[in-house]
């Protein structure tokens, strides 16, 4: 997989060379590096400066979710990701990436709704970790040591990814991710269940 085919995804400008965010660790500190050092970071920080790519991060599938897998995404009704990534054992990270990206500064608030709405939705097709930040640390694609399955270089449109017949209790949902980025996944759980 060629990372620069996609850098505008997961890199910008800065002067006159392309640059990153990545981790070291999971509680690592964020530290910015040029673009061509993505590789030898195992965790990459998205959706810096504007919103070019749907993440989700499945870490306890349902039943016949083998991330790994394109006819997975087909029986589901959703849009096939452009590559998904195994995290450790049946576990594993999706990306989407967006052909017009929705720029963080000037964004209405409707865009960055229709953005989160989409997000959802493909995360209750996938039984996803809703405290998976769309702003946060992912698994890198690029590094040396990650298991990426590509499945295509297609640009998708927001529109595209809403899955059609997938209707979520938005309240509930809402708490329910904020009761996980708070710590309280007991909590969480119990409250997502009293909204099915």
């Amino acid at each position: 997989l060629d990372y620069f085919d996609v850098k505008g995804h997961f890199a910008w400008k800065s002067h006159s060379s392309w640059v990153c965010k990545v981790k070291d660790g999971k509680r690592a500190a964020p530290e910015t590096v040029p673009l061509v050092r993505v590789h030898e970071f195992p965790f990459l920080v998205i959706n810096q400066h504007r919103l070019a790519v749907v993440a989700l991060d499945v870490d306890e599938p349902a039943p016949g979710i083998v991330g790994l897998d394109e006819d997975t995404y087909s029986r589901l009704g959703m849009a096939v990701p452009n590559y998904a990534i195994n995290t450790s054992g049946d576990r594993f990270q999706t990306f989407h990436l967006l052909a017009d990206p929705i720029p963080r500064k000037n964004a209405t608030e409707r865009s960055l709704r229709f953005f989160a709405d989409v997000r959802d939705k493909l995360g209750y097709l996938l039984n996803a970790d809703p405290a998976c930040n769309a702003s946060g640390a992912v698994r890198n694609p690029w590094y040396r040591k990650a298991r990426v399955v590509p499945f295509h270089k297609r640009l998708y449109s927001l529109s595209e990814l809403n899955p059609h017949g997938v209707r979520i209790d938005g309240k509930a949902f809402r708490e329910w991710s904020q009761q996980y980025y708070k710590g309280n996944r007991n909590n969480a759980v119990f409250l997502f269940a009293l909204s099915e």
